[in-house]
C-alpha cells in the first residue's frame, strides 16, 4: 500500500566480499565470440 516506504529487514545482511571470476573461463562465451569475429570480418 505505502509504495514510498521501503521494506528493510533486520536480520539480513549482505556478504562483503570481491567478486572473483571462476579460473579457465567460460568456453561457450569464447566460442561465440569467435563465431561473431568471424561474421563481422575481425
Amino acid at each position: 500500500m505505502e509504495k514510498h516506504v521501503g521494506t528493510f529487514c533486520e536480520y539480513f545482511e549482505f556478504a562483503r566480499r570481491t567478486w572473483t571470476p571462476k579460473a579457465g573461463g567460460n568456453q561457450r562465451e569464447a566460442a561465440a565470440r569467435e563465431q561473431l569475429k568471424k561474421l563481422l570480418g575481425d
